[in-house]
């Protein structure tokens, strides 16, 4: 969906981690590289779960959409 603040790094391979909806305001903060497992390999995922507000959802949806029009 979205990186999360301050762009922070994977702690397992330090790559660069996005946010992605897994239900209607909430996300899960994963790995971008493919071959990196976090969090799914980490006891507290929990901890990468966020609550993401509708404002939010809308301006990433916005910005893809707006995106999709410029090809």
């Amino acid at each position: 969906m979205s990186k999360p603040k301050n762009d922070l790094k994977c702690p397992q391979c330090q790559s660069n981690l996005q946010r992605c909806l897994i239900q209607q305001n909430y996300a899960v903060t994963i790995c971008t590289n493919e071959t990196c497992q976090y969090p799914f390999n980490s006891n507290e995922i929990i901890n990468d779960l966020s609550f993401i507000s509708d404002r939010d959802i809308l301006r990433a949806a916005k910005s893809r959409l707006e995106d999709e029009q410029r090809k």
